[in-house]
């Protein structure tokens, strides 16, 4: 396998991950329990932040690509701070308690607002870098790997 069918490869890899991680996220506004091991990462943890690390000389050369490091701390950012709240939603008084909960629906509608822009966004993002990998030559991609100032 060349490095660019491997960094292709690993582009789809992540796409796949943030998009079931998405889907766990949307379970849990909805009110589904879901395993404490799908609980949001840190972004340098995920498949994401692996490949960002791994691949970085290339992705950063990458005129698509110029957001996609910023965009995707942001995401897990998002993430984290709707986790915490969910776990930890004001509950109010017995005189309180629906004008509370209908704060917390609305808090959570725009966090999950956030973080759906955040991941169509990335998932756009991630496209077009498979589109722009697509257009370079194998051997610049081998290139760029063993003399990253390429």
């Amino acid at each position: 396998m060349t490095k660019k069918q491997e960094l292709l490869l690993n582009l789809e890899v992540i796409k796949n991950e943030h998009l079931k991680w998405r889907n766990y996220a949307e379970a849990k506004f909805n009110g589904i329990d879901i395993k404490k091991e799908l609980t949001p990462v840190k972004h340098t943890e995920c498949a994401c932040g692996k490949m960002i690390l791994e691949f970085g000389q290339i992705i950063y050369h990458l005129t698509t690509a110029s957001s996609v490091a910023r965009d995707h701390e942001e995401f897990h950012r998002i993430g984290e701070e709707l986790y915490k709240f969910m776990n930890n939603m004001p509950k109010g008084t017995l005189l309180t308690k629906n004008s509370v909960k209908r704060k917390n629906e609305e808090t959570l509608k725009n966090y999950s607002e956030i973080l759906k822009n955040l991941s169509n966004n990335l998932l756009s993002t991630f496209d077009s870098i498979r589109n722009e990998i697509n257009c370079i030559d194998d051997k610049k991609i081998e290139s760029m790997l063993s003399n990253p100032d390429k």
